[in-house]
């Protein structure tokens, strides 16, 4: 019954208006219909064409993948240099503090600039490094969805564990 009720609104239109955008929204039985309707051509088709099907697949996720991989790698690199500069830049800042080349006050607010930096690049290094190993971890095992498609040959109805299972 509340399935019936509930809607997803045009987000255009409600934040640009009527100028922009028409009113209109589509109800949540009609989503999940949709939704269970591709579920079933999409895994119809990657059991009758299963190398057609893994190709595609494997293909369009590479290409996508890659990039944002690279994207990470690059954005891990990045962090890991600074890391570095860091601790070279405060080993250069001590040693000027030790030999009165700079005074005690000047040291010790940049040294906590650094710290502070140095500190948030470190906690976030490990996220960077989970983030990467997640992307590559979620490179499509065809194969698993292959086996997946030919489990549930009959999909009369969409839950939760489907959505979890396909999506």
């Amino acid at each position: 019954m509340d399935a019936v009720k509930n809607n997803f609104t045009c987000r255009t239109y409600k934040k640009k208006g009527k100028d922009v955008c028409t009113g209109h929204f589509i109800r949540e039985v009609q989503l999940a219909e949709i939704i269970l309707d591709d579920l079933q051509r999409v895994t119809h088709f990657a059991r009758q064409n299963e190398a057609v099907f893994a190709r595609h697949i494997t293909q369009k996720n590479s290409s996508e993948i890659r990039r944002l991989i690279s994207q990470t790698e690059r954005e891990l690199e990045a962090l890991k240099r600074r890391d570095a500069e860091l601790s070279a830049l405060f080993k250069r800042l001590y040693e000027d503090n030790v030999l009165s080349k700079i005074p005690n006050e000047v040291f010790r607010k940049l040294s906590d600039e650094y710290i502070l930096e140095q500190k948030e690049i470190q906690s976030s290094i490990p996220k960077k490094e989970d983030e990467l190993e997640n992307l590559k971890d979620s490179v499509t095992n065809v194969g698993a969805f292959l086996e997946k498609a030919k489990q549930y040959t009959k999909l009369d109805t969409l839950t939760a564990e489907m959505l979890n299972l396909f999506i």
